[in-house]
């Protein structure tokens, strides 16, 4: 039904600025005016209360109900009725087409939590079709309210006759149940001509319980570095020793698996049960029993004093997502008391076990009309086995199930896609790759859930494995493991991967590759209906690319007949597409805005470097008004930023030669400047992973300058002397949302004076920011991180008058596989090797002008 009734439109509020009084009735969808934003109210946030809880089942913001209707994207946050939020991160809308206002910005269906009661909703609207604030504004909510169910007392079955209706009526049977809790509407008469009576459907309270014991510990495993066989039986809470990690591994990971799907109601890593437990700070990731993560952004505890054993580190309880069941977590330890790996860690972890029901029947003749019966009358299901293990032993490559046809079994090499068919299967010759860089490509034909992979072949040593999956939005390759090397001849999937593809790549010279794929139609509980089939209609034709320029999406529907067979069917398909690429145009405003200056005189911006044959470079210069295709890379004349083109425009990088930066004085450095405070590059600071930008721009500060030795043997270099905390004001991105702001004062430690100290750090390779290389402008990834280096460290000067820098001495190539983009539009990629030239060792080399000769 329709949700925003008038009562619900008169308690909307917006914020942050309100409306004036009565101009809330206007949100209804009957309304042909709408509520239309003050100039300067771009993203506001509109926010609904229920009168009773409901289910809610879309939520769409449409144009073409109002003259002015602008409304082109907006996201949206449930709320429970204890007022915790449903989804963590806000959900966000599909754009609507500015050409055709028919199509209205809506929640896909699938993100919505329709199974779960919502109380209020907060629907910020983030981009208008004319880029001006929100008009015509109105809401169309569609939910299911509350029913409320009566409980009353019946006479027992065995005491009322069979029939009592008169030859030729139609009767109603009524199933009078005690304790069954409330419905929803849309309820079915049911025909028949008895009244039957059932007691007792209670669920259990949630019993909060341990949740590490023996056998879940004995599953616990840990990352980067595993442990010795047997040492994770010590995370248990009663352990007197705990587990102790390698100097070396500074923030392990520990992934804790429950048997059951389990609501964690708190999680604590205590310091005072082991003599040197040491764990401060620690960070939570909660995952469902589907393998999705609950919590996209990691739930940080709070910090246990260094003082204070008895106050350990701890979730906020408010922060878990307790109301939601999960499968397993992943514990990261961040942050030791003092500075060392993690020591007698042992994990107190309380949770309850998922409710289970009691069916209980009257003390009657009727007793064998059990709980199941009542299922069967009411809903028609019927309880079935398990199907997760039907998962792991059906084969899905065999020809008479269907899930695969031999066509969609293809080799994928650099330069093309061949078929390779059953071949792969363990009756068969097999398939040797014909390059070393072949991948081996199964599409499935329906949407598969996949329990087991087995893989067999000659000289095989190592293999990485790719899906895609119907759970994704936008189908994209995802590495399996976060592209973890895998060595075994089998995986496992407890929970089973959903998969509408995979992709194996092996070590390229194996030979005769046997490969079979255990999996089954996708399963949602562990009952299956028994009422009426399901009835699909035809996909709808396609809708246009939500973009007119980058990767975009479209999409497609159909219609289900109202049975619980069509439940979870998918009405909606979504297909990335791209018409052409972006295009951006370093026009003089841009220039004037991103450096903060005039271009220079030949109107040079930078260079776009392009690669032939992996390796060797050649660049072309850009100048004020060219104009670049999306994915280009430009790096400035001063070798100091990176300006990138995007879907959503031009962007600019950090400064990234601040030691080369020209000093903001009249004074110029040179090898004799006195070792003093140096201020350069006024802009704005950022704080908090780049999540709050301060309100005004002020200088970045280093220590330059010459220092005298005191010796011939000792080195003397200009660093920071003394600081102090400045206060400053920063507008701070709330809860990961990216319009609302909030106001935070940060106290940022800013340099007061400089010294000239001892040198501490020699001339070496210093590696940082790692992070996937892009290279042939932004068109292949490399599929692991990559750390950027650089020379850096103190060099001694061999004379008063000659100073000496660090500086590359050797190089060498290091071989990097990359996914190269082969097809943009249809977002096919291909694995490649390329060499890099890397920093081998660094050299303390004459100076000039401040930079190396070499």
């Amino acid at each position: 039904m329709q949700a925003i009734d008038e009562n619900v439109s008169k308690k909307i509020t917006v914020k942050p600025k309100p409306l004036p009084e009565g101009e809330n009735i206007k949100f209804q969808p009957t309304s042909q005016e709408g509520v239309s934003f003050e100039k300067d109210d771009r993203t506001p946030t509109i926010t609904v209360v229920f009168d009773t809880p409901a289910k809610v089942r879309s939520v769409t913001l449409p144009q073409n109900k109002t003259v002015n209707g602008n409304v082109e994207q907006f996201e949206v946050t449930f709320y429970s009725p204890d007022g915790n939020k449903i989804n963590y991160k806000p959900i966000l809308s599909n754009p609507s087409l500015k050409e055709d206002k028919s199509k209205p910005a809506e929640l896909n269906s699938t993100q919505i939590p329709s199974d779960r009661l919502v109380s209020r909703l907060e629907i910020t609207i983030v981009k208008t079709t004319d880029n001006e604030s929100p008009k015509g504004v109105v809401l169309d909510i569609n939910a299911c309210t509350e029913a409320i169910t009566e409980t009353r007392t019946v006479t027992p079955l065995s005491t009322i006759s069979s029939v009592t209706e008169k030859s030729g009526e139609t009767g109603v049977t009524s199933v009078t149940t005690e304790g069954i809790t409330p419905g929803y509407t849309n309820l079915t008469t049911l025909t028949g001509s008895t009244t039957q009576s059932v007691s007792g459907t209670t669920p259990k309270e949630c019993e909060e319980m341990q949740a590490v014991d023996e056998n879940v510990s004995r599953k616990i495993t840990t990352s980067p570095n595993p442990l010795p066989k047997g040492e994770n039986i010590k995370f248990l809470p009663t352990s007197q020793e705990g587990v102790s990690f390698d100097k070396n591994d500074r923030r392990p990971t520990i992934t804790v698996s429950f048997y059951k799907r389990t609501k964690v109601q708190s999680v604590t890593l205590p310091r005072n049960k082991i003599m040197k437990g040491n764990v401060a700070q620690f960070e939570v990731t909660f995952y469902s029993h589907d393998g999705n993560k609950i919590n996209y952004t990691p739930i940080l505890s709070n910090l246990s004093p260094k003082e204070v054993e008895s106050k350990p580190a701890e979730l906020n309880s408010t922060e878990i997502p307790s109301d939601r069941p999960v499968s397993h977590l992943e514990i990261t330890i961040v942050r030791t008391t003092d500075d060392e790996s993690p020591k007698g860690v042992v994990l107190d972890i309380k949770a309850c076990t998922e409710p289970i029901i009691e069916s209980n029947t009257t003390a009657s003749t009727a007793t064998n009309f059990s709980a199941t019966t009542i299922d069967k009358a009411v809903n028609e299901t019927t309880t079935t086995s398990s199907i997760p293990l039907r998962c792991q032993t059906e084969n899905a490559l065999i020809e008479e199930l269907g899930l695969v046809q031999a066509e969609s079994i293809t080799e994928t090499t650099e330069t093309e896609t061949k078929v390779v068919g059953y071949i792969i299967r363990s009756n068969d010759t097999g398939w040797t790759p014909s390059s070393a860089f072949a991948s081996l490509n199964i599409d499935f034909r329906y949407s598969v859930e996949i329990g087991r992979i087995h893989i067999s072949a000659n000289n095989l040593k190592e293999w990485h494995l790719y899906y895609q999956s119907a759970l994704e939005v936008f189908p994209h390759w995802i590495a399996y493991n976060n592209s973890t090397v895998l060595t075994s001849n089998e995986i496992i999937f407890p929970n089973t991967l959903n998969a509408t593809k995979i992709r194996l790549t092996p070590n390229g010279d194996i030979k005769n590759l046997h490969l079979e794929v255990f999996a089954c139609l996708p399963f949602v509980t562990g009952t299956t209906t028994t009422s009426a089939p399901c009835i699909l209609t035809e996909w709808s034709e396609w809708t246009p690319c939500s973009r007119t320029c980058g990767i975009g999406y479209k999409t497609r529907t159909r219609s289900a007949n109202l049975t619980p067979n069509c439940d979870k069917e998918q009405l909606v398909e979504y297909q990335s597409c791209m018409d052409r690429r972006c295009e951006c145009l370093l026009d003089e405003t841009f220039y004037i805005r991103a450096f903060q200056r005039e271009p220079s005189d030949s109107k040079e911006i930078g260079y776009i470097y392009t690669y032939s044959n992996y390796t060797t470079e050649s660049r072309n210069v850009v100048y004020i008004n060219d104009t670049v295709v999306q994915g280009t890379i430009i790096r400035t004349t001063d070798n100091c930023y990176i300006v990138y083109c995007t879907t959503d425009g031009l962007k600019l990088s950090d400064n990234q030669c601040i030691t080369t930066t020209t000093i903001l004085t009249t004074t110029p450095t040179t090898n004799t400047t006195e070792c003093t405070m140096q201020q350069y590059e006024n802009a704005p600071l950022k704080a908090n992973n780049g999540q709050c930008i301060s309100r005004e721009s002020f200088p970045r500060e280093r220590c330059g300058g010459y220092c005298e030795s005191d010796s011939d043997d000792q080195c003397k270099c200009c660093s920071i002397g003394t600081t102090y905390l400045q206060p400053v004001l920063f507008d701070c991105f709330v809860d990961d949302s990216k319009t609302t702001t909030e106001e935070k004062t940060i106290a940022i430690r800013r340099i007061q004076s400089c010294n000239c100290n001892i040198c501490q750090a020699s001339c070496s390779v210093r590696r940082y920011n790692s992070a996937p290389l892009r290279i042939n402008n932004n068109q292949c990834i490399s599929r692991e991180n990559i750390p950027r280096e650089r020379c850096s460290g103190q060099c001694e000067s061999d004379s008063g008058d000659q100073c000496t820098c660090c500086s590359v001495a050797k190089t060498y190539l290091q071989p990097i596989i990359f996914d190269c983009l082969v097809n943009t539009a249809q977002n096919i990629t291909e694995q490649r090797k390329v060499e890099i030239q890397r920093i081998q060792s660094c050299n303390c080399n004459v100076c000039s002008g401040g930079i190396s000769n070499k």
